[in-house]
Order: C-alpha cells, then sequence, then structure tokens
C-alpha cells in the first residue's frame, strides 16, 4: 500500500500508513521483524525523497526509531539501515538547518514556510 501510493503521490496516505505502523510496532514489535530489510530499504527511500513533505520523510524516520527502541537486538543486524538511518537523519537536520538559515536571513520566522 505504501509503494503504491507512492507511485501515484498520494503523499497523506503514505502519513497515515506510516502513523499506523509506528502504532503497530508501538503495540506489537516483533510484527515486521521479517520484513526489517525491506522495511529499512523503503523508509531509507522515503526519509531520502526531497520532493516528499518534511513531515512524511521524519515519519520515516521515526518508524524505523521506533523498530529500533523496540527491538534493538534485531536492528543491531541490520547494519545498512542503521547507517541508513543516521544518513537519513543527518540529511534532514541539515536541510532543516538551510531552510532556517535561509528564513533568518530574509528576517522571516523560520518555522514558516518559505516561498519561491
Amino acid at each position: 500500500v505504501l509503494i503504491s501510493a507512492l507511485e501515484k503521490g498520494e503523499e497523506a496516505v503514505v502519513q497515515e500508513g506510516l502513523k499506523t505502523l509506528v502504532e503497530v510496532v508501538e503495540e506489537h514489535p516483533r510484527f515486521l521483524v521479517g520484513y526489517l530489510e525491506g522495511l529499512g530499504q523503503l523508509m531509507n527511500q522515503v526519509a531520502s525523497l526531497s520532493t516528499l513533505e518534511d513531515d512524511t520523510r521524519m515519519l520515516g524516520v521515526e518508524l524505523l526509531l521506533t523498530v529500533s527502541e523496540k527491538m534493538p537486538a534485531a536492528m543491531r543486524k541490520q547494519v545498512q539501515i542503521v547507517d541508513a538511518i543516521v544518513t537519513s537523519s543527518m540529511n534532514l537536520i541539515a536541510e532543516g538547518s538551510c531552510i532556517e538559515e535561509e528564513a533568518l536571513e530574509g528576517n522571516q520566522d523560520p518555522d514558516e514556510e518559505l516561498s519561491d
């Protein structure tokens, strides 16, 4: 469902799906244990797509962090996913910092969206 929604550009569906998965993992962490590699790859794609809203991208990282918190032993075996989480998180932080700097240079509130 998430892949289909991403392909169709249905970002609201993607966000709802990610929120639901976070809730499921919080209550039933072992639910996704057999899908960690694919989940990690998909969430890395979500977090890396600059065409998506920041909230959507952050939900992708949040899902992986929730899985990591609930199943640390299983995630330790997924070195590529852990690397992807760190890289994606740092990229999101850096992009957010750039937006704040641009807003400050223009004397705008950094929390307001910038318009082209």
